[in-house]
Parts: structure tokens; C-alpha cells; sequence
């Protein structure tokens, strides 16, 4: 043999790990935004990705993923403790034999975690969007009892820690902040204003502001509509939008009704064309009691 012979010698490919990643659905909210930016960066060399979506109903962000070639595996859970949705992660998790399991929201994180553990998965990650002030004690004592099968708790934010020491009781050595990534070349093209404005019925010279966020408590949109019927009765030509989704929806109709502004303060409901919209308004605002995500 010649030692001095260049030679090149070809190493194997070193096996892809894979990655399950769980999320309770595939509306447009923070957390999925979060999860599609995640994709669309990561590593396709290193890594295989399956995401599990516990909303088969819900699916309105799978075309982005499915963009990326990964597969999704979409499962219909309903109620609050599912012994169904349970087994179905079990096998799942058996089938795809994940060397990470990495969880998104409450029913994703309980269900994640518990099944994974059944499954023999070696690692868990929970990922926790914010303080979750709608959280009840039985929440909070699920969290904690399902830490034990955590390996790593992901944070966005360096406040949220103090808060999970609290809550869970759990050691500040196994929480990591990772804080929200976006890439704002989505805001690069947009529609024209005028465009935008016309499709909803607002003179293209009108003052607009606007929201994007869920139609839920959290995002005070009570506060925005009592607003508008002040500017109204000063005499103020305004409008407002409110992009987004949520169990208030025929809450907040009503009261839009109530305060006569059915034709000023309009709810666009769930679109997933936000730079557009944000595009078309004067002021965008945020109102929120508590943010996450």
C-alpha cells in the first residue's frame, strides 16, 4: 500500500435523525408560525421531520408544510383527556422511531410527552409560548407531573423562567431560551393598499387601524371596539380590521352590532395573508392582556 497515495476515501452518509414534531393544529397562530419558520430553516441534510397535527379539522398551514416535503400526520382528538388519540401516538411513535419528540401547546405538550414516555423515545423537548394565564391548577399540575419525562423545557422568552420555576417547580438548568425567529422577507411584496382596502368596503383616503390576533380574551379586541365607537361619536371617518380567528368571534359581532359600527369595525376572520393587510392599514395595534408565541 502507498501511504502517500492521495487517496480520497468516501465515509458514509451519517444517518438522519428524526424528528417528530406535535402541535394541536394547523390554524394560523403564533406557535404554527413559529414551527413553519423552524422548518423552513432546519437542516433537511441532518434531520427527517413528521409533524403530528391533533386537529384533523384544522389544516389551513399544511400547504406550507407539505411545501417542504414533510409529511403530516393529521389525527382527530377531541375531549379533554382521549385514551384514542393516546394509542394512535403510541404507534406512531413506534413506527417512526424518533430519536426526538418536540412538543407545541398544552394538548400537544400532555399528549407528546406521555405517549413518547410509553413509546420508549429517548429525548423530549417541550417548547412553552408564554406565561398561559387561561392555565387552571389542573393544568399547571399536569405540566408538572409530565416534566419528569422532559429532557429540555424551550422557552421564547427569558421572563417566562422565573414563571415555570413557580409553577412547576422546575430547575433553571433545564429550561433554554430560544427566542421567535421570523423571516421578514414575507413583508418584501405585498398587495396594492388600495386593493386590500376596496375588498372590505374602505375608501381608499380613509384612516384605517388594525389588529392581527385570535378572536380570545387574551387579545382584547372589547377595548378596540369601545375605541372606535368613541372616534365614532367624535366624528372620526375610521376603520378598523381585525384579522384572526377564535371562540369570541359572534361575541365580538355582537357587540360591534350593539355599538352600531357593523360597517366600520370589521372582522376578516382567519386569512393567512397578514403582510397584505398590514400593509393596507394606517395604525397597527396591539392590544393584548398577555402575549405568547
Amino acid at each position: 500500500m502507498n501511504f502517500f497515495k492521495n487517496d480520497k476515501v468516501l465515509l458514509p452518509m451519517p444517518e438522519k435523525k428524526r424528528i417528530v414534531i406535535l402541535i394541536d393544529n394547523l390554524s394560523v397562530g403564533g406557535a404554527q408560525r413559529q414551527v413553519i419558520e423552524y422548518l423552513k430553516g432546519a437542516s433537511h441534510d441532518r434531520f427527517d421531520f413528521h409533524l403530528v397535527n391533533l386537529d384533523a379539522t384544522i389544516k389551513t398551514l399544511a400547504p406550507q408544510i407539505e411545501a417542504l416535503n414533510i409529511p403530516i400526520h393529521h389525527i382527530e382528538h377531541s375531549g379533554f383527556f382521549n385514551m384514542k388519540t393516546l394509542k394512535t401516538l403510541v404507534k406512531l411513535f413506534r413506527d417512526i422511531q424518533p430519536d426526538l419528540v418536540q412538543t407545541y401547546l398544552f394538548t400537544s405538550d400532555t399528549y407528546g410527552r406521555l405517549a413518547a414516555k410509553l413509546a420508549g423515545r429517548p429525548k423530549v423537548i417541550c417548547s412553552i409560548r408564554g406565561m398561559d394565564p387561561w392555565k387552571k391548577k389542573h393544568h399547571f399540575w399536569v405540566d408538572k407531573i409530565l416534566l419528569k419525562v422532559t429532557d429540555v423545557v424551550i422557552v421564547n422568552a427569558g421572563n417566562v423562567i422565573p414563571h415555570l420555576k413557580k409553577v412547576w417547580g422546575i430547575h433553571e438548568n433545564k429550561v433554554k431560551t430560544i427566542h421567535n425567529g421570523m423571516d421578514i422577507s414575507r413583508f418584501d411584496h405585498f398587495r396594492p393598499a388600495d386593493e386590500v382596502r376596496a375588498e372590505f368596503g374602505i375608501p381608499a383616503d380613509a384612516m384605517v387601524i388594525g389588529m392581527v390576533g385570535r378572536y380570545t380574551f387574551e387579545k382584547d379586541h372589547e377595548s378596540m371596539i369601545e375605541s372606535m365607537a368613541q372616534l365614532q361619536n367624535q366624528g372620526h371617518d375610521v376603520y378598523f380590521l381585525a384579522m384572526g380567528y377564535g371562540n369570541k368571534h359572534e361575541k365580538l359581532q355582537t357587540m360591534i352590532h350593539e355599538y352600531q359600527l357593523d360597517d366600520r369595525f370589521i372582522l376578516t376572520g382567519q386569512r393567512t395573508d397578514a403582510p397584505d393587510l398590514i400593509h393596507a392599514m394606517d395604525i397597527c395595534v396591539l392590544a393584548s392582556h398577555s402575549e405568547g408565541c
